[in-house]
């Protein structure tokens, strides 16, 4: 009896010390922003839970250890991938070497069967992280204890009958609650990433908005100017758009220009970034690119448009664009100074007559 609740006290600290892995993974989570945390990184934080679960086992016999390893282990690759189960598995057989003794062939065997249930689970039975999944995968998870084999056999079937449906259990246990926690703080990121992504997405064109152009500013054009670089700006404006509306429909007008934001979104390289600038507006800032280069972009899809015949209902309408250049240069402060200035330009390629790009200062006609 005193050896089963040893056995039972040191497998509950060690879920006690693998719940700590959650909040550490949740506080990842928080900082990835965007994405999701590197796999590398995640394969450290399982194999720290791993080896934390180690660090305070119960001692069957010499050497022979009974630990909660196998819950981080198993949730390694369905949470992290590939990469944070081989990595944590190098971890925890790292330890599991250096602390030796009779069961230390058991225990590496142990290691790998943990590991590698998480990633047979992952690519090829379930990868499901709801309650469901969870329940699969904490009923898989004993498959581990086929190590033992590489025990002696009166130690292997002492140990199993000792310990082995209590092992089971909260290894069960554990892989259902931890598991449930880390897909709870999971779905909560993914959740207020698609949120605000939403919220820096026009619905319309699908391009970023002004939200998300003034954080792209502050993060991204602004120190590529302040490094030193170039960027170009290109502002477009939808000439006599208004008359489209007026003539075909708001509905028509939609269609126009959702077809030429789709225009210019296949016509811009991958890092340059797209935003509905307002009503018919649309922004490209191009980091790197000179005033003629963005000039050269600007007239591509100038031509592109002109020559684009977009289908509404069973009419077609024509649709032309004029469109603004400028550059950064050392004078400008910040993004918003640039985007003036191909205001400007914008303004005069409307007053040269439409269907034409300006580069800001430079006059050149279509």
């Amino acid at each position: 009896m005193s050896r089963f609740l040893d056995v039972l006290s040191h497998l509950l600290s060690g879920l006690g010390l693998a719940a700590l892995v959650v909040l550490v993974f949740s506080l990842l989570l928080r900082k990835s922003h965007q994405k999701r945390p590197n796999s590398v990184i995640l394969g450290l934080l399982f194999g720290f839970g791993a080896m934390a679960a180690m660090v305070y086992p119960s001692v069957f016999s010499p050497g022979v250890l009974i630990d909660t390893r196998a819950v981080m282990l198993v949730l390694a690759a369905p949470f992290g991938g590939p990469m944070a189960a081989f990595v944590s598995m190098a971890m925890a057989a790292l330890t599991r070497i250096y602390i030796g003794g009779a069961g230390v062939h058991a225990g590496l065997l142990g290691i790998a069967v943990s590991g590698g249930i998480g990633l047979a689970f992952r690519y090829g039975l379930s990868n499901r992280l709801d309650m469901r999944g969870l329940i699969q995968l904490g009923l898989l998870t004993p498959l581990y204890l086929f190590a033992y084999a590489l025990l002696p056999r009166d130690v292997a079937a002492a140990a199993l009958f000792a310990t082995g449906p209590h092992v089971v259990v909260l290894n069960f246990a554990g892989v259902v609650l931890l598991g449930s926690a880390l897909a709870y703080e999971l779905n909560h990121h993914d959740r207020f990433v698609a949120l605000q992504a939403a919220a820096e997405r026009d619905p319309l064109t699908k391009l970023a908005n002004r939200r998300a152009l003034e954080a792209f500013g502050k993060s991204n054009a602004l120190h590529v100017g302040m490094a030193g670089d170039v960027y170009a700006v290109v502002m477009f404006d939808l000439d006599h758009f208004k008359a489209v509306n007026d003539t075909f429909g708001h509905d028509a007008g939609d269609v126009v220009l959702s077809a030429v934001a789709t225009t210019i979104r296949n016509s811009v390289r991958h890092s340059d970034f797209v935003a509905r600038y307002g009503g018919e507006e649309i922004l490209v800032v191009l980091p790197g690119a000179s005033a003629e280069g963005a000039y050269g972009l600007a007239e591509t899809v100038r031509q592109k448009i002109a020559a684009l015949t977009i289908a509404y209902q069973d009419r077609s309408i024509n649709a032309t664009i004029s469109a603004g250049v400028a550059c950064f240069s050392t004078c400008d402060l910040n993004l918003d100074a640039v985007i003036k200035k191909a205001d400007e330009a914008l303004y005069r390629a409307k007053s040269g007559g439409r269907n034409r790009s300006e580069i800001f200062y430079q006059s050149r006609a279509a």
